[in-house]
């Protein structure tokens, strides 16, 4: 592999395919790629390229930030890394000699990736898995996609110890967990908003947390009136059933029903949701809907039939090999469950399979970590 540098234009290239950088950016990623596999701190990288200047602290972190993002298409070739507690390397990514020969061809990436994500989409966490695993396919993904996967594995303490992916990379996994683990919604909520006004997100994020996180949060800690309000500007953003977040986005409009014990407004919404997954059938969301007619059921007084209805929602989920979606799944059953006051046998039912997912993931261990990271977010200046 030969990556070429036009000093000129500010051009990267490899494989006849150039990229556009700005000047610190270009000046920044040449000098790593000069220096390939040998790691700086941030005062050594500020020194070479920011020579005569006086940059913020944060000046490195953001252009290996826009680097990252800009250079992604090569990730199976080279990748900048961050070497914890001390600063940033360029390594080039060694192919195995019995690779497969397409893995360095930009198509075949781009179809990889394409179907991989249209797997993620309709819940079809074994198919990934074969997709990612097996030595005949070696397929390359990129670091977006390898942190979705490590996700839906539950792979926590391999993605907080990650040296490879940024703080911006895990900070919804740090907000979630928190959620799950501790419970502090006011916190929670404040870090979550604080995290949306001040750090520039990707898309996909930044509307993930805006229009999923936040009302589900607003949610469970009662705060009916903000959760109304974000739940209206998520269905002004997700408005047509071709967006993967449009089936969650009712069901988390069905929750406000819920909560508001406006069940017959709730059901209605429920049945729309049913209806919409005939038509696309995600699994994940199969199953979470047939959690809710559950939560739904239990609402009712129809404890037996809640119950069928919200172990089948799991047995869904359990299908999909998406670990991460059972810590939504326990919170919410437990949640509500807690909110009707049903009987005590059914909460404990579910917070027993809750605490197996939490001793199989070493969450109880992980826990501080997440806590000092929320505490630092929270304290920490914009």
């Amino acid at each position: 592999m030969t990556i070429e540098l036009n000093e000129a234009e500010f051009l990267v290239t490899v494989e006849n395919e150039s990229v556009q950088l700005l000047r610190k950016e270009f000046l920044l990623f040449a000098y790593l790629y000069r220096h390939k596999e040998k790691t700086f701190t941030r005062e050594q990288l500020l020194d070479a390229v920011w020579r005569l200047e006086s940059p913020s602290d944060r000046t490195v972190d953001d252009h290996i930030y826009r680097l990252r993002k800009k250079l992604n298409r090569w990730c199976n070739l080279f990748r900048i890394e961050t070497k914890k507690g001390y600063g940033y390397c360029l390594k080039i990514v060694e192919v195995p000699e019995k690779s497969n020969p397409l893995m360095n061809n930009r198509e075949f990436i781009e179809q990889t990736n394409k179907l991989f994500r249209l797997y993620y989409m309709y819940g079809q966490g074994k198919a990934i898995e074969t997709l990612i695993s097996s030595p005949s396919l070696a397929v390359p993904l990129d670091p977006k996609q390898q942190l979705l996967s490590m996700i839906i594995k539950g792979e926590y303490k391999k993605i907080l110890e990650s040296e490879h992916l940024s703080e911006l990379d895990k900070v919804y996994i740090y907000i979630d967990l928190y959620v799950h683990l501790e419970g502090n919604l006011d916190d929670s909520i404040a870090v979550t908003k604080k995290v949306l006004a001040t750090m520039k997100l990707e898309s996909d994020l930044l509307d993930e947390l805006m229009y999923i996180s936040l009302p589900i949060q607003y949610l469970l800690n009662n705060q009916m009136d903000e959760a109304t309000e974000q739940i209206e500007l998520a269905k002004k953003k997700v408005n047509t059933p071709d967006n993967g977040f449009y089936p969650i986005v009712l069901m988390i409009e069905f929750m406000l029903y819920l909560r508001r014990r406006q069940l017959v407004v709730a059901k209605k919404k429920i049945e729309e949701v049913e209806q919409l997954l005939i038509e696309r059938p995600y699994q994940r969301e199969l199953g979470m809907a047939s959690i809710l007619r559950g939560l739904l059921l239990f609402a009712e007084g129809n404890a037996k039939e809640a119950k069928e209805n919200v172990n089948v929602g799991l047995e869904i989920v359990q299908g999909t090999k998406n670990e991460y979606y059972f810590l939504f799944c326990y919170t919410v059953i437990i949640s509500f469950l807690n909110v009707y006051q049903v009987e005590q046998v059914h909460v404990r039912f579910y917070q027993a399979l809750q605490q197996s997912y939490f001793k199989r993931h070493h969450l109880d261990e992980l826990k501080p970590i997440v806590v000092r990271k929320i505490s630092h977010l929270l304290t920490a200046r914009a």
